[in-house]
């Protein structure tokens, strides 16, 4: 599946043994508590940590409509902070679903995600209902396109910074649905 690829090209760069300085782990970065709920006994292993970390990206796509940018805001920054920002706090002057407040980082990482689908001939707009990341044999060739996608990063460059202002638009867009 292209997202699942795309996911982990971002993710790991398609490294099994990845390590982020947050402490998630393997090729589709679970953190321990995720990797817990999810089953997952050794996230560096990549015939648990891909079919966990797939479920958890379809759970996050499936818990916002289906909509793929929220989908990847909920499995980057954690869907109680996704939950947060789409609700705000009026009483705070907080508005909802307010673009300005979702970090430069998941911003990027919802760019690069789209960048590497599209790269890869994706579309960085389909719905959970068009992704059959469940399905598939998914410790042969997902790490192996992770890879090739990066070898290919010099033409993903360009498609990232056309999804930076697309995911823009979309985050504005999908306040609005």
């Amino acid at each position: 599946p292209v997202v699942g690829a795309a996911m982990i090209a971002q993710e790991s760069a398609g490294n099994p043994n990845a390590v982020s300085s947050a402490g998630a782990r393997g090729l589709t970065q679970l953190m321990p508590g995720t990797a817990v709920e999810l089953g997952v006994t050794n996230p560096h292993d990549p015939g648990q940590a891909i079919p966990a970390g797939f479920r958890y990206l379809k759970k996050q796509i499936d818990a916002n409509g289906g909509n793929l940018t929220l989908g990847l805001m909920g499995y980057n920054w954690g869907p109680g902070n996704l939950e947060k920002w789409l609700k705000g706090d009026p009483s705070r002057g907080i508005a909802p679903a307010d673009p300005e407040r979702v970090p430069a980082e998941t911003r990027d990482y919802v760019a690069r995600v789209k960048g590497f689908m599209q790269s890869i001939g994706g579309k960085a707009d389909i719905s959970a209902a068009k992704l059959d990341i469940l399905n598939g044999p998914y410790t042969q060739g997902v790490k192996a396109s992770a890879i090739t996608n990066l070898e290919k990063q010099s033409s993903a460059n360009e498609a990232i910074k056309t999804a930076t202002i697309k995911t823009t638009n979309d985050l504005l867009e999908a306040t609005t649905q």
